[in-house]
């Protein structure tokens, strides 16, 4: 059974203990490829367990630390599960490697938002997640 079946299955079965152990088995992750661990970070978030996305992410982005899409996405998802500082570090990481990030800039300006609990930003911010 892959990985993201795996992760499926304890989702369904409301096993999220299991699911984040999955996760969390190093070997599982390198044998998946990155586009089956994206999969399983975009379960995860679905089934609100940041901490299995975050794990997924972090993985991607020690594996692939110049893909700029990796790097948002980790920050989209700490920034979801409120560790605002962790996602803009990822996001200085980003723009040091592309000052021109345009999608890092956009992550960046969400959470200053959010810190200022602008309401129009979790408007925009709940569409984007919908």
């Amino acid at each position: 059974m892959s990985l993201l079946e795996t992760l499926r299955t304890h989702y369904q079965n409301h096993n999220r203990d299991e699911a984040r152990q999955a996760v969390a088995d190093g070997s599982a992750l390198h044998r998946a490829s990155a586009a089956e661990i994206e999969r399983c970070a975009a379960v995860a978030k679905h089934y609100i367990d940041f901490e299995a996305a975050k794990a997924c992410y972090r993985h991607l982005v020690a594996h692939h630390p110049d893909d700029l899409r990796y790097r948002n996405l980790l920050a989209e998802t700490l920034t979801q599960a409120g560790d605002f500082d962790a996602a803009k570090a990822e996001l200085c990481d980003a723009l040091a490697r592309n000052g021109a990030h345009s999608r890092s800039y956009f992550n960046l300006s969400l959470i200053h938002q959010a810190e200022a609990d602008d309401p129009d930003i979790r408007a925009v911010s709940d569409l984007l997640e919908a």
